[in-house]
Protein backbone atom coordinates (compact mmCIF):
# COMPACT_ATOMS: atom_id res chain seq x y z
CA UNK A 1 0.00 0.00 0.00
CA UNK A 2 1.55 3.33 -1.05
CA UNK A 3 1.50 6.39 1.21
CA UNK A 4 -1.45 8.04 -0.54
CA UNK A 5 -3.58 4.90 -0.29
CA UNK A 6 -2.50 4.34 3.33
CA UNK A 7 -3.45 7.90 4.26
CA UNK A 8 -6.92 7.52 2.75
CA UNK A 9 -7.43 4.12 4.37
CA UNK A 10 -6.50 5.45 7.83
CA UNK A 11 -8.69 8.50 7.26
CA UNK A 12 -11.65 6.23 6.49
CA UNK A 13 -10.98 4.12 9.58
CA UNK A 14 -10.85 7.24 11.75
CA UNK A 15 -14.25 8.38 10.49
CA UNK A 16 -15.72 4.96 11.20
CA UNK A 17 -14.25 4.88 14.70
CA UNK A 18 -15.50 8.41 15.46
CA UNK A 19 -19.04 7.27 14.80
CA UNK A 20 -18.63 4.46 17.35
CA UNK A 21 -16.47 6.29 19.92
CA UNK A 22 -18.03 7.22 23.24
CA UNK A 23 -16.76 8.46 26.58
CA UNK A 24 -17.39 6.63 29.83
CA UNK A 25 -16.43 6.92 33.49
CA UNK A 26 -13.74 4.29 32.90
CA UNK A 27 -11.52 4.60 29.83
CA UNK A 28 -9.04 2.00 28.65
CA UNK A 29 -5.88 2.71 26.68
CA UNK A 30 -3.12 0.52 25.29
CA UNK A 31 0.16 2.40 24.69
CA UNK A 32 2.97 0.62 22.90
CA UNK A 33 6.52 1.96 23.14
CA UNK A 34 7.97 3.34 19.87
CA UNK A 35 10.59 0.57 20.00
CA UNK A 36 7.77 -2.02 20.05
CA UNK A 37 6.13 -0.32 17.09
CA UNK A 38 9.37 -0.20 15.11
CA UNK A 39 10.13 -3.87 15.75
CA UNK A 40 6.58 -5.05 15.08
CA UNK A 41 6.07 -3.02 11.90
CA UNK A 42 9.65 -3.40 10.60
CA UNK A 43 10.87 0.21 10.75
CA UNK A 44 14.50 1.37 11.36
CA UNK A 45 14.22 2.88 14.82
CA UNK A 46 17.42 4.91 14.67
CA UNK A 47 16.15 6.68 11.55
CA UNK A 48 12.88 7.47 13.30
CA UNK A 49 14.77 8.97 16.26
CA UNK A 50 16.69 11.30 13.94
CA UNK A 51 13.38 12.52 12.49
CA UNK A 52 14.96 13.73 9.25
CA UNK A 53 12.94 11.68 6.72
CA UNK A 54 9.39 13.04 6.84
CA UNK A 55 8.04 10.38 4.48
CA UNK A 56 9.36 7.65 6.78
CA UNK A 57 7.97 9.44 9.84
CA UNK A 58 4.54 9.83 8.22
CA UNK A 59 4.41 6.23 7.01
CA UNK A 60 5.42 4.95 10.46
CA UNK A 61 2.69 6.90 12.26
CA UNK A 62 0.00 6.00 9.73
CA UNK A 63 0.84 2.30 9.97
CA UNK A 64 0.76 2.52 13.78
CA UNK A 65 -2.70 4.09 13.60
CA UNK A 66 -3.93 1.51 11.09
CA UNK A 67 -2.67 -1.37 13.24
CA UNK A 68 -4.11 0.09 16.44
CA UNK A 69 -7.56 0.67 14.98
CA UNK A 70 -7.78 -2.77 13.39
CA UNK A 71 -6.12 -4.90 16.08
CA UNK A 72 -6.64 -3.32 19.53
CA UNK A 73 -10.04 -2.60 21.11
CA UNK A 74 -9.40 0.34 23.41
CA UNK A 75 -10.81 3.83 23.93
CA UNK A 76 -8.12 5.89 22.24
CA UNK A 77 -9.99 8.62 20.35
CA UNK A 78 -9.63 8.36 16.56
CA UNK A 79 -6.91 10.85 15.66
CA UNK A 80 -5.51 11.32 12.19
CA UNK A 81 -2.99 14.03 13.07
CA UNK A 82 0.72 13.35 12.59
CA UNK A 83 3.82 14.79 14.30
CA UNK A 84 7.15 15.73 12.74
CA UNK A 85 9.00 13.88 15.52
CA UNK A 86 7.43 10.41 15.81
CA UNK A 87 9.38 9.17 18.86
CA UNK A 88 10.65 10.53 22.16
CA UNK A 89 12.29 13.94 22.42
CA UNK A 90 15.56 13.65 24.39
CA UNK A 91 15.37 15.10 27.86
CA UNK A 92 18.58 17.15 28.00
CA UNK A 93 18.86 18.70 24.54
CA UNK A 94 17.13 22.01 25.44
CA UNK A 95 20.08 22.79 27.70
CA UNK A 96 22.64 22.04 25.01
CA UNK A 97 23.91 18.62 26.11
CA UNK A 98 24.68 16.08 23.40
CA UNK A 99 22.88 12.78 23.76
CA UNK A 100 23.28 9.24 22.54
CA UNK A 101 20.27 7.04 21.96
CA UNK A 102 20.71 3.45 23.09
CA UNK A 103 18.57 1.17 20.95
CA UNK A 104 18.54 -1.87 23.23
CA UNK A 105 16.40 -0.27 25.93
CA UNK A 106 15.12 2.94 24.39
CA UNK A 107 16.82 5.19 26.96
CA UNK A 108 18.85 8.35 26.53
CA UNK A 109 22.30 8.92 27.97
CA UNK A 110 24.12 12.21 28.37
CA UNK A 111 27.10 13.26 30.45
CA UNK A 112 26.27 15.46 33.44
CA UNK A 113 26.77 19.14 32.62
CA UNK A 114 26.63 20.40 36.21
CA UNK A 115 29.03 18.85 38.69
CA UNK A 116 29.57 21.89 40.92
CA UNK A 117 28.26 25.40 41.57
CA UNK A 118 30.60 26.92 38.96
CA UNK A 119 29.13 24.70 36.24
CA UNK A 120 25.68 26.02 37.09
CA UNK A 121 26.94 29.61 36.85
CA UNK A 122 28.16 28.89 33.32
CA UNK A 123 24.93 27.25 32.16
CA UNK A 124 22.65 29.29 29.92
CA UNK A 125 18.86 28.84 30.07
CA UNK A 126 17.30 27.35 26.94
CA UNK A 127 15.67 29.88 24.61
CA UNK A 128 13.08 29.15 21.96
CA UNK A 129 14.46 30.81 18.81
CA UNK A 130 13.32 31.82 15.36
CA UNK A 131 15.69 29.13 14.06
CA UNK A 132 13.77 26.48 16.04
CA UNK A 133 10.50 27.77 14.65
CA UNK A 134 11.78 27.91 11.08
CA UNK A 135 13.18 24.36 11.18
CA UNK A 136 10.02 22.92 12.73
CA UNK A 137 7.76 24.62 10.20
CA UNK A 138 9.95 23.41 7.33
CA UNK A 139 9.60 19.81 8.54
CA UNK A 140 5.86 20.37 8.90
CA UNK A 141 5.59 21.49 5.28
CA UNK A 142 7.66 18.50 4.13
CA UNK A 143 5.36 16.05 5.90
CA UNK A 144 2.22 17.82 4.68
CA UNK A 145 3.51 17.43 1.11
CA UNK A 146 4.18 13.72 1.66
CA UNK A 147 0.57 13.12 2.75
CA UNK A 148 -0.78 15.56 0.14
CA UNK A 149 -2.34 17.73 2.88
CA UNK A 150 -4.90 15.00 3.59
CA UNK A 151 -4.22 15.09 7.34
CA UNK A 152 -3.12 17.68 9.87
CA UNK A 153 0.53 17.80 10.92
CA UNK A 154 1.91 19.14 14.20
CA UNK A 155 5.32 20.79 14.17
CA UNK A 156 7.60 19.47 16.95
CA UNK A 157 10.69 21.24 18.20
CA UNK A 158 13.92 19.22 18.60
CA UNK A 159 15.07 21.37 21.51
CA UNK A 160 11.71 21.21 23.27
CA UNK A 161 11.79 20.93 27.06
CA UNK A 162 8.94 18.50 26.55
CA UNK A 163 6.93 17.04 29.37
CA UNK A 164 9.74 16.32 31.82
CA UNK A 165 9.45 17.68 35.34
CA UNK A 166 12.09 19.85 37.01
CA UNK A 167 13.63 17.09 39.14
CA UNK A 168 13.99 14.74 36.17
CA UNK A 169 15.67 17.56 34.25
CA UNK A 170 17.90 18.23 37.26
CA UNK A 171 18.97 14.58 37.41
CA UNK A 172 19.74 14.69 33.70
CA UNK A 173 21.78 17.87 33.98
CA UNK A 174 23.61 17.03 37.18
CA UNK A 175 23.41 13.26 37.51
CA UNK A 176 21.09 11.60 40.00
CA UNK A 177 23.93 10.68 42.35
CA UNK A 178 24.98 14.33 42.57
CA UNK A 179 21.43 15.53 43.26
CA UNK A 180 20.89 12.97 46.02
CA UNK A 181 24.30 13.67 47.58
CA UNK A 182 23.76 17.45 47.50
CA UNK A 183 20.45 17.07 49.36
CA UNK A 184 22.66 16.16 52.32
CA UNK A 185 25.93 18.00 51.69
CA UNK A 186 24.88 21.14 49.77
CA UNK A 187 21.13 21.82 50.04
CA UNK A 188 21.46 25.34 48.63
CA UNK A 189 22.97 24.01 45.40
CA UNK A 190 19.97 21.70 44.99
CA UNK A 191 17.66 24.71 45.35
CA UNK A 192 19.74 26.72 42.88
CA UNK A 193 19.51 23.93 40.30
CA UNK A 194 15.76 23.52 40.82
CA UNK A 195 15.13 27.29 40.64
CA UNK A 196 17.22 27.55 37.47
CA UNK A 197 15.29 24.75 35.75
CA UNK A 198 11.86 25.96 36.90
CA UNK A 199 12.48 29.56 35.87
CA UNK A 200 14.03 28.37 32.59
CA UNK A 201 10.96 26.26 31.84
CA UNK A 202 8.58 29.16 32.43
CA UNK A 203 10.74 31.54 30.42
CA UNK A 204 11.08 29.08 27.56
CA UNK A 205 7.35 28.60 27.16
CA UNK A 206 6.57 32.31 27.47
CA UNK A 207 9.07 33.08 24.72
CA UNK A 208 7.76 30.23 22.60
CA UNK A 209 4.20 31.55 22.95
CA UNK A 210 5.37 34.97 21.77
CA UNK A 211 7.18 33.62 18.70
CA UNK A 212 4.48 31.15 17.67
CA UNK A 213 1.66 33.60 18.20
CA UNK A 214 0.02 31.58 20.95
CA UNK A 215 -2.31 33.66 23.12
CA UNK A 216 -2.67 31.17 25.92
CA UNK A 217 -1.93 32.87 29.21
CA UNK A 218 -1.90 29.58 31.09
CA UNK A 219 -0.19 26.40 29.94
CA UNK A 220 -0.87 22.73 30.48
CA UNK A 221 2.05 21.12 32.30
CA UNK A 222 2.92 17.44 32.42
CA UNK A 223 5.43 16.52 35.09
CA UNK A 224 7.17 13.31 34.05
CA UNK A 225 9.18 12.72 37.21
CA UNK A 226 10.38 9.12 37.16
CA UNK A 227 13.21 10.06 39.54
CA UNK A 228 10.69 11.22 42.17
CA UNK A 229 10.64 7.99 44.12
CA UNK A 230 10.04 7.02 47.72
CA UNK A 231 12.87 4.52 47.37
CA UNK A 232 15.38 7.35 46.78
CA UNK A 233 14.47 10.00 49.34
CA UNK A 234 12.02 10.75 52.14
CA UNK A 235 8.79 12.69 52.08
CA UNK A 236 10.43 15.52 54.03
CA UNK A 237 13.15 15.77 51.36
CA UNK A 238 10.49 15.85 48.64
CA UNK A 239 8.71 18.64 50.55
CA UNK A 240 11.93 20.61 50.96
CA UNK A 241 13.64 20.24 47.60
CA UNK A 242 11.01 19.42 44.97
CA UNK A 243 7.46 20.29 46.00
CA UNK A 244 8.04 24.09 46.03
CA UNK A 245 9.07 23.96 42.34
CA UNK A 246 6.18 21.70 41.40
CA UNK A 247 3.92 24.30 43.00
CA UNK A 248 5.64 27.16 41.19
CA UNK A 249 4.95 25.56 37.81
CA UNK A 250 1.48 24.29 38.73
CA UNK A 251 0.32 27.74 39.83
CA UNK A 252 0.89 29.06 36.30
CA UNK A 253 -0.91 26.18 34.59
CA UNK A 254 -4.43 25.66 33.33
CA UNK A 255 -4.12 22.00 34.25
CA UNK A 256 -1.42 19.68 35.54
CA UNK A 257 -0.70 16.01 34.91
CA UNK A 258 1.75 14.38 37.32
CA UNK A 259 3.49 11.21 36.10
CA UNK A 260 6.04 8.94 37.72
CA UNK A 261 6.78 5.30 36.97
CA UNK A 262 8.42 5.06 40.40
CA UNK A 263 6.79 4.47 43.80
CA UNK A 264 5.23 7.80 44.83
CA UNK A 265 2.98 6.43 47.57
CA UNK A 266 4.89 8.45 50.22
CA UNK A 267 4.14 11.68 48.35
CA UNK A 268 0.44 11.28 47.44
CA UNK A 269 -0.73 13.51 50.30
CA UNK A 270 1.42 16.34 48.90
CA UNK A 271 0.76 15.73 45.21
CA UNK A 272 -3.00 15.95 45.58
CA UNK A 273 -2.58 19.52 46.88
CA UNK A 274 -0.87 20.76 43.70
CA UNK A 275 -2.79 23.69 42.20
CA UNK A 276 -4.75 22.85 39.03
CA UNK A 277 -4.03 19.12 39.26
CA UNK A 278 -6.26 17.34 36.72
CA UNK A 279 -4.68 13.88 36.40
CA UNK A 280 -2.50 11.73 38.68
CA UNK A 281 -0.50 8.73 37.49
CA UNK A 282 -0.44 5.58 39.63
CA UNK A 283 2.24 3.21 38.37
CA UNK A 284 2.33 -0.51 39.22
CA UNK A 285 5.08 0.40 41.73
CA UNK A 286 2.79 2.82 43.56
CA UNK A 287 -0.38 0.78 43.69
CA UNK A 288 -3.79 2.23 44.59
CA UNK A 289 -3.87 1.97 48.39
CA UNK A 290 -4.08 5.78 48.60
CA UNK A 291 -6.43 6.35 45.68
CA UNK A 292 -9.13 7.44 48.14
CA UNK A 293 -7.05 10.55 48.92
CA UNK A 294 -7.38 11.84 45.35
CA UNK A 295 -10.05 14.55 44.91
CA UNK A 296 -13.02 13.40 42.84
CA UNK A 297 -12.36 15.99 40.15
CA UNK A 298 -8.87 14.59 39.52
CA UNK A 299 -8.64 11.69 37.06
CA UNK A 300 -6.77 8.61 38.27
CA UNK A 301 -4.52 7.08 35.65
CA UNK A 302 -3.91 3.50 36.82
CA UNK A 303 -1.35 1.33 35.04
CA UNK A 304 -1.15 -2.41 34.72
CA UNK A 305 2.33 -3.91 34.68
CA UNK A 306 3.13 -4.77 31.02
CA UNK A 307 5.17 -7.82 32.01
CA UNK A 308 3.72 -9.16 35.26
CA UNK A 309 0.05 -8.43 34.49
CA UNK A 310 -0.05 -8.75 30.71
CA UNK A 311 2.64 -11.22 29.67
CA UNK A 312 2.85 -13.47 32.73
CA UNK A 313 -0.47 -13.47 34.63
CA UNK A 314 -3.17 -16.00 33.80
CA UNK A 315 -6.68 -14.84 32.88
CA UNK A 316 -8.04 -15.29 36.40
CA UNK A 317 -5.24 -13.24 38.00
CA UNK A 318 -5.60 -10.45 35.44
CA UNK A 319 -9.37 -10.40 35.93
CA UNK A 320 -8.99 -10.07 39.70
CA UNK A 321 -6.41 -7.30 39.25
CA UNK A 322 -8.65 -5.24 36.96
CA UNK A 323 -11.66 -5.69 39.25
CA UNK A 324 -9.56 -4.57 42.24
CA UNK A 325 -8.51 -1.41 40.39
CA UNK A 326 -12.14 -0.63 39.56
CA UNK A 327 -13.13 -1.16 43.19
CA UNK A 328 -10.39 1.06 44.60
CA UNK A 329 -11.16 3.87 42.13
CA UNK A 330 -14.93 3.72 42.31
CA UNK A 331 -16.43 7.20 42.17
CA UNK A 332 -13.45 8.62 40.29
CA UNK A 333 -12.89 9.14 36.62
CA UNK A 334 -10.57 6.22 35.87
CA UNK A 335 -8.12 5.90 33.01
CA UNK A 336 -6.88 2.30 32.98
CA UNK A 337 -3.74 1.77 30.91
CA UNK A 338 -1.27 -0.76 29.65
CA UNK A 339 1.79 1.26 28.65
CA UNK A 340 5.55 1.02 28.11
CA UNK A 341 4.95 -2.16 26.14
CA UNK A 342 8.34 -3.29 24.86
CA UNK A 343 8.41 -7.07 24.50
CA UNK A 344 4.85 -8.40 24.52
CA UNK A 345 3.95 -10.32 21.37
CA UNK A 346 1.22 -8.79 19.16
CA UNK A 347 -0.94 -11.90 19.63
CA UNK A 348 -0.72 -11.79 23.44
CA UNK A 349 -1.37 -8.04 23.54
CA UNK A 350 -4.47 -8.40 21.36
CA UNK A 351 -5.81 -11.27 23.49
CA UNK A 352 -5.18 -9.51 26.83
CA UNK A 353 -6.67 -6.23 25.61
CA UNK A 354 -9.81 -8.07 24.54
CA UNK A 355 -10.08 -9.70 27.98
CA UNK A 356 -9.70 -6.36 29.77
CA UNK A 357 -12.38 -4.82 27.55
CA UNK A 358 -14.76 -7.67 28.47
CA UNK A 359 -14.01 -7.21 32.18
CA UNK A 360 -14.68 -3.47 31.97
CA UNK A 361 -17.93 -4.00 30.07
CA UNK A 362 -19.13 -6.29 32.87
CA UNK A 363 -17.92 -4.04 35.70
CA UNK A 364 -19.06 -0.53 34.86
CA UNK A 365 -16.75 0.33 31.96
CA UNK A 366 -19.54 1.11 29.52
Amino acid sequence: MNLTSLTKEVKTLCEQRKALHHKSLISFYVKMDPVWWANTLGFPYQELVRAEDMRLAAEFQLKCKYYKMTQIDDDEPPDLSLATIPTYIPVITPFGAPYEHVFKNGSYHASAMVNCAKDLNDLMPPIFTQKDLKKANQKKREMEAEVENEVSVTACYPREIGWFGPFSLACGLCGMNNMLEWMITDPELVHRVMRFITESTLGYYRHKAELTGSRRDRLSFSFAEDEVSGTLFSRSQYQEFILPYHRMLAETAANVYFHSCADISNFIEDLVTLPNLSRLHFSPSTGLAKAKLVPKEVMIEAHLDPVRDIEQADDRTLTEKVRDIIRRCRGHKLDLRISSIMSCSPETLKKRSKLIREILNLNGGD
